[in-house]
């Protein structure tokens, strides 16, 4: 029976996770050939359930903190860098690279190894040592360094397998950009005495200030009158601390980097305080034109530049939250849906006094759109559903998917405790390394061959499938939660808006998981539903073509 297939398959993937596919292979062949929605809690049913469930818990334990070198720098807040076993340099952050160009960061090692402190290194990592190791060394323009030396266990990309590295982190003040904005509103500062307070935050000393600004120390000193006059502090001392006071208060200087490495930094993130909790924001296009709330469960909600300028030129004023647990927004219960989560948006517009918008939705975001046109009608223009698609009918409707879509869809729909499991896995191996990510990028749209040609063939669309795949995995089981929202029959909110408001569709005629048929039928059967057909692509169409979203949203 295809049932034991599962089951072996499932417990093989646990013994090594990056073996996957003889999983997915037999519970495809049980899909097809043993399931059955009118027998969906039969003793297999429970039998799977009770499995997945305990295979999910295994798998939490077993494989949390499984991590690459290149990943861990990348969400250390401070410069950073990871040697191998034989010292050799692994990996490094960009706050690195930047202190420590290549020559310098050789040199920086032998400096290292010529100190006392470096031959505590090897009982470190032999575990005969409980605390990190702190070296202290002189830069040549008087500047000192502090780094942390700790052990920290890391997987191997080209071995595949854990090993013991040095991380190396530089204790250090970092500046943030995004503070300016506010030092220049609130105390009138001009941008030579933002300049200032930021060479005495990093480097403390007055004389390295005046040597890297090419000024007096009587000139520093003038301007740091007028900076203390303005800032209401007495000294350097108070200065310092009212400024790592601000950064701590403003949430600048956040603890992680998220796994979205690729993400625009330059767009400004905002937080607004509601009452469940603070939701973090991003804005673009045209500020003073047209509100668009645009609701993404899956994509990071900055989207790609080109998505970004055609909205400018369009005059669409983009409102963009971050999800749950994303950014500075508050996590909330993985049960709480779009029926709840649309008052948190309705209180994030009044926020920015935006009383009526556009309500947009991609992906099973489309769903989150539709449940806030239904709960606050008077506050949508219009709805806008990108590759949303429409409810699938009937268990025939989903046995026509190809094999990944239907793997998906046909378990969300009948079998939703199974589906954490195979996402956990999923989501390791798209961490563990390089090739893993690569490997399941192209899982990803192995059933959707426009869009694996693109990110193939352009490094542009494979960097945005790689983003949008880490901001989904930020948090497994409430993607898992949207999985299953989007698989079950949502007829019933959709027909209740399209009565009550105009609904655009914004779909790749090539999108594997949603056909244009279904959503053609339901526009000509629904005056208000109109749908703006890309063809030649699919999934990513919002990316490649965004004028379709545009030309949506004003129609």
């Amino acid at each position: 029976m295809t049932a034991h297939q599962v089951l072996s398959g499932l417990y093989a993937t646990l013994s090594d996770y990056t073996e996957y596919e003889s999983l997915f292979e037999a519970f495809d062949q049980y899909l097809d050939e043993d399931f059955s929605p009118e027998t969906s809690d039969d003793t297999w049913q429970k039998f799977f359930k009770q499995h997945f469930l305990r295979a999910n818990e295994f798998f939490e334990k077993a494989h949390t903190d499984l991590e690459t070198a290149s990943r861990y720098v990348a969400r250390q807040p401070v410069p950073a860098a990871v040697l191998n076993s034989s010292h050799s340099l692994l990996a490094t952050n960009t706050l690195f690279d930047d202190l420590f160009p290549d020559a310098d960061t050789a040199r920086l090692i032998e400096e290292l190894k010529s100190t006392k402190q470096w031959g505590l290194v090897s009982k470190l990592v032999d575990g005969k040592l409980d605390t990190p190791i702190l070296i202290q060394t002189d830069r040549d323009n008087g500047e000192i360094e502090v780094l942390i030396i700790s052990p920290i266990e890391l997987l191997d990309e080209t071995l595949e397998r854990r090993t013991t590295c040095l991380a190396l982190r530089l204790a250090k003040p970092i500046w943030k950009p995004q503070l300016e904005e506010l030092l220049v509103s609130v105390y009138d500062l001009t941008r030579s005495e933002i300049e200032i307070i930021k060479s005495i935050f990093e480097v403390a000393d007055l004389n390295l200030v005046a040597k890297r600004r090419g000024r007096s120390i009587r000139t520093v000193r003038t301007q740091l009158a007028s900076i203390y006059n303005k800032m209401n502090v007495s000294g350097q001392t108070q200065l310092v601390i009212l400024i790592a006071s601000l950064l701590q208060f403003t949430g600048l200087d956040e603890t992680h980097l998220d796994l979205s490495l690729d993400q625009d930094r330059t767009l400004p993130m905002r937080t607004a305080n509601l009452r469940s909790g603070p939701i973090s924001y991003t804005e673009y296009g045209d500020i003073s034109g047209q509100p668009v709330l645009l609701i993404s469960t899956s994509m990071p909600p900055e989207m790609n530049a080109r998505f970004r300028d055609a909205c400018s030129r369009a005059g669409l004023h983009i409102i963009a939250p971050y999800k749950p647990g994303s950014a500075d927004t508050a996590s909330r219960k993985r049960s709480l849906g779009p029926e709840a989560l649309c008052h948190d948006y309705a209180e994030l517009l009044s926020h920015l006094e935006i009383e009526k918008a556009i309500i947009a939705g991609t992906a099973s975001g489309g769903l989150y759109a539709l449940d806030f046109a239904k709960a606050y009608p008077n506050r949508t223009a219009k709805v806008v559903l990108v590759d949303t698609g429409v409810p699938y009918a009937s268990n025939k409707e989903i046995r026509a998917l190809p094999k990944t879509m239907k793997r998906i869809m046909m378990t969300g729909r009948y079998m939703p405790d199974v589906l954490l499991a195979p996402h956990k896995i999923i989501a390791a191996n798209f961490r563990r390394s390089k090739s893993g990510e690569a490997r399941v990028i192209d899982y990803f749209f192995q059933d959707s061959p426009i869009d694996a040609e693109l990110t193939r063939q352009k490094g542009e669309y494979y960097q945005l499938t790689r983003r949008t795949i880490s901001y989904s995995f930020e948090d497994v089981p409430r993607l898992v939660s949207n999985i299953c929202r989007w698989a079950k029959d949502w007829s019933p909110c959709l027909e209740a808006v399209a009565k009550t408001h105009k609904i655009a569709f914004v779909h790749g005629k090539e999108n594997t998981m949603f056909r244009t048929e279904p959503i053609t039928k339901f526009c000509q059967e629904n005056d208000q539903a109109v749908l703006f057909e890309q063809a030649n692509l699919g999934q990513l169409q919002i990316f490649v073509q965004p004028e379709a979203f545009t030309k949506a949203a004003l129609s």
